[in-house]
Formats: C-alpha cells, sequence, structure tokens
C-alpha cells in the first residue's frame, strides 16, 4: 500500500514483516483470505492517511505444481482464496479509499494465465481467472476515476517456487526428474524480485500508465506469441520443457494399470 505521506506494505508473512519494520518501513499484517482480517487492515491505513490511499497493489499468492488429474479440489479451492477472491475482496474494501483520490488498483497477474504450463494448470487458470477480472473491473471503474493495471508477470525469481514432487502412483511421476530442471531453470533465470518491483512501480507512477504491463523473462515473448501465433504456438516448447512429448507411451501403461475402470 502506498500513499503520499507513508509507504505500507500489508502481507501474510510475519517473517518478511518483522525484515522490513527493521528496515523502517511502516507494515500491516494482513490475510486476504479473511474479510474481517481486511477491514481491520482498511481502518488502520483509513485513520492513519485520513480515508485515502493511492495505490492498492494485489499481490499475494499462492501455487500449486501438480498434475490435474492428482490436485485435490480442496487444495485448489484453498489457491483461489487467495489468487482470485482475495484480490476481489481487497478492491470491494479499498476502494472508497480510492476514490477520493482516483487511486490505482495493481493486480499481478502471470504469462501462465496465458500459455498452457504443464502440470499447473489450477494455477494457471486461477491467474486467467484473474486477469479477466481485472480487464473487465477497469471498465466498471472508469467512471469513477479509478485506474487499474494489470501486471503480467513473466519468470521472477522469487521463493514461490519449489521444486515439484509428484505421487507415486501419479502416471506423470517418471517426469518428475524433468520438472525438478524446469524449476530449477526458472528459479536461475527470473528476472531479479527488486528490478521487477521497481519497474513495476515506475510503470504505476509514471504520468500516463497503460492498463496492460508485461514485465520477467519471457513475458515479451509471450505477449509476441499469444498476440500473432496460433493458439498452438506454445505446445511443442510446452511438451518438451515438461517432458511430455518423449514420455508418451510410458504414461500411456501408468495410465492403463492406475486409471483403468
Amino acid at each position: 500500500m502506498v500513499t503520499e505521506s507513508q509507504s505500507v506494505l500489508i502481507t501474510g508473512s510475519a517473517q518478511k514483516l518483522e525484515n522490513l519494520s527493521a528496515k523502517g518501513i511502516d507494515v500491516l499484517e494482513l490475510d486476504v483470505t479473511q474479510s474481517a482480517s481486511i477491514a481491520a487492515a482498511k481502518d488502520i491505513i483509513k485513520e492513519r492517511t485520513g480515508g485515502k490511499l493511492n495505490v492498492l497493489v494485489n499481490n499475494a499468492g499462492a501455487l500449486i505444481e501438480s498434475a490435474a488429474l492428482d490436485t485435490d479440489i480442496s487444495d485448489i479451492k484453498s489457491m483461489y482464496d487467495v489468487n482470485v477472491f482475495g484480490p476481489m475482496e481487497m478492491v470491494r474494501q479499498f476502494t472508497p479509499l480510492l476514490l477520493p483520490v482516483k487511486g490505482t488498483i495493481v493486480n499481478i497477474g502471470s504469462i501462465l494465465g496465458i500459455m498452457p504450463y504443464p502440470f499447473m494448470s489450477a494455477y494457471n487458470a486461477s491467474k486467467a481467472a484473474l486477469a479477466q477480472y481485472s480487464e473487465t473491473l477497469r471498465l466498471e471503474l472508469e467512471p469513477i476515476g479509478i485506474k487499474v493495471v494489470t501486471v503480467v508477470t513473466g519468470q521472477v525469481s522469487t521463493n514461490i517456487v519449489a521444486l515439484p514432487t509428484l505421487e507415486e502412483k501419479s502416471i506423470y511421476k517418471p517426469l518428475e526428474p524433468t520438472l525438478q530442471e524446469r524449476a530449477k531453470a526458472h528459479i536461475e533465470k527470473g528476472m531479479d524480485a527488486d528490478s521487477y518491483a521497481n519497474a513495476v512501480v515506475n510503470h504505476v507512477t509514471a504520468s500516463s500508465t497503460k492498463p496492460w504491463f508485461w514485465k520477467g523473462t519471457n513475458s515479451t515473448v509471450t505477449w509476441f506469441v499469444s498476440t500473432f501465433a496460433p493458439k498452438t504456438a506454445f505446445d511443442s516448447l510446452m511438451k518438451k520443457m515438461s517432458g511430455l512429448g518423449k514420455s508418451q507411451n510410458e504414461i500411456m501403461q501408468r495410465a492403463m494399470k492406475t486409471l483403468s475402470a
């Protein structure tokens, strides 16, 4: 959260709160999955800023890396609480503070909401949902002067990515080493998080702000392919990166053993 008079960062991580507070940054703890927590944070900010807020950044995120057939629906719902419903509730509650200054809402999306990145289908879907919500919200809030920016994030080196493990019974278990190499490449080749954050801040605070901002490793390539190429243009690369292209026979054999009715 950023206001003209102070900087306020809200996060669900107590450790991060302590680290930032030690650096002199004004911080509040917030759980975006709890309406009461959001309301409490809003009331504190309202009191500190005189009821005004220039920028609301919806950056909280959760990730599930798992095959669609292996993912428990309860885990997906929990992820959606963070990635989709959390931002929606944040917008609903904080818009009254943005209105007096005609502020800006920034929703942090992902290129995975655009490309068919295997073994992250639920996460991809949550980011696609957020992007469509954000784009529609932009039109709805335009009459009251509030801007909405969707940041389409490429690879960024953060701790949200971990080395995936697949269940022993998963028909995709043989692909686990390939998926772990993919995760390592994401971490190693991702854009530096501080550079990414600075770029987003510069975009949002510019005199003329475009509603879509693509930033992070492979974001420009994703924009180009998704804009000018056929929908299936990503398929070959996605199969290669995940191992799906070279293991179809083995996957089929395991499927016949474990998925047969």
